[in-house]
């Protein structure tokens, strides 16, 4: 006897749009908008150097995380 499993029906996207028309719309315009807009605004100034160095802290606590990770005690 062979049992088959499916996934919960929360999970399943079977038959099921993803994105409505109303969340399609708005990416399309978002993108749109994201290629226009730097096109049409004058150049802005660079921002401050202390402001350059936020990009690289998070990222720097990021690996560290990633890097000393706990183990986790069996279950079993």
């Amino acid at each position: 006897m062979r049992l088959e499993t499916k996934p919960p029906p929360e999970f399943s996207f079977e038959g099921k749009k993803v994105f409505g028309l109303k969340s399609m719309a708005f990416m399309v315009v978002l993108s749109i908008t994201l290629v226009v807009l730097p096109l049409l605004l004058p150049p802005l100034p660079p921002p401050p150097i202390v402001l350059m160095f936020v990009p690289v802290l998070v990222m720097s606590l990021l690996i560290m995380l990633v890097v000393s990770h706990k183990p986790f005690p069996d279950m079993m």
